[in-house]
């Protein structure tokens, strides 16, 4: 039996959720249920939250059973870098890599975004990029 995947959230996918939106929180239910792990890097979280009364929805869903950080390693930052150059990215598009970086280091087989283009070309083949507009 296949373990089950890992699914990263990245900002858009954390925010989908935060904002109720029906279908996306339907997933996060199901996938909690079938044992996967839900992962957030701990990047997406500078992304998401603002230090003020707007981020409880955010933060209803980050307290959640099941959701498990990832924190930037020393060796998640290189790979972030490196997964730049390949994808000849400039480095505005930092933040891009390091949850990409850190999901991969996490283990994450699954990365749900809301920009597939760009996290395809920063994970190449080491994990599954699905579109957040795919799920919900």
């Amino acid at each position: 039996m296949a373990a089950p995947p890992r699914i990263a959230l990245d900002s858009g996918a954390l925010i989908a959720l935060a904002h109720g939106n029906v279908d996306a929180r339907a997933h996060l239910r199901r996938w909690v249920s079938e044992g996967s792990a839900v992962l957030v890097p701990v990047p997406v979280l500078a992304e998401t939250l603002r230090g003020s009364a707007r981020d409880a929805s955010v933060e209803r869903i980050l307290n959640r059973e099941g959701i498990q950080f990832i924190s930037v390693s020393q060796s998640a930052a290189r790979r972030a870098g490196c997964l730049l150059g390949a994808a000849k990215l400039p480095a505005s598009e930092t933040m891009d890599a390091l949850i990409v970086a850190t999901a991969l280091e996490g283990g994450a087989t699954d990365i749900i975004t809301s920009d597939s283009r760009q996290f395809r070309s920063l994970a190449g083949i080491a994990a599954n990029i699905i579109e957040l507009r795919s799920i919900v």
